[in-house]
């Protein structure tokens, strides 16, 4: 099965929409949890695409820009390009032609994940390598951004006496 990130747009209040543009591609792209963020007529969109490969489920963190209020897009770029891991809930904030994306990287059975988040300043041209901003076991990032300020939110599980206790972090 097949599953496509496609992009439409109205521009005139929802009455009616484009046709769909399909950002990703391959023989058999399975696209899931897409995220998408407008500064100005850039659109940035950001998504978790799962592959199957001979040592089990592989999965990264695409993303496609538009610099022109999304009429056409750039062919997917690989952000995360983490062989052997299943990284997945993407999370994505802009602010003028910074773009920024968090997602968790977990082992492949999807357990001890961490926090990952990466940069743009060039509005999604080219991407900072990825850094850790939390170990195992993170879970299901939000950023958001305003001018040179950027937040993230996330889920973190940890055991007091054989308790399992999950807290909520911030990192500014």
């Amino acid at each position: 099965t097949t599953v496509d990130i496609v992009f439409i747009k109205s521009t005139d209040g929802g009455n009616s929409f484009t046709q769909p543009i399909k950002l990703n591609d391959g023989n058999e792209p399975n696209g899931r949890f897409h995220r998408i963020a407008v500064s100005g007529s850039n659109v940035f969109v950001a998504w978790q695409d799962l592959a199957c490969c001979p040592s089990g489920v592989d999965s990264d963190i695409f993303f496609a820009v538009s610099t022109n209020g999304g009429t056409t897009f750039s062919n997917p770029l690989n952000v995360s390009n983490n062989p052997g891991t299943l990284s997945n809930s993407p999370s994505i904030a802009a602010s003028s032609t910074n773009v920024y994306i968090a997602w968790s990287d977990c082992e492949p059975n999807g357990t001890n994940c961490k926090l990952l988040y990466t940069k743009s300043t060039n509005a999604g041209t080219s991407f900072a390598n990825p850094v850790t901003l939390s170990g195992p076991p993170s879970s299901l990032p939000d950023i958001k951004a305003f001018n040179d300020k950027v937040y993230i939110v996330y889920g973190q599980l940890h055991s007091v006496n054989n308790v399992d206790i999950r807290d909520v972090f911030l990192q500014k």
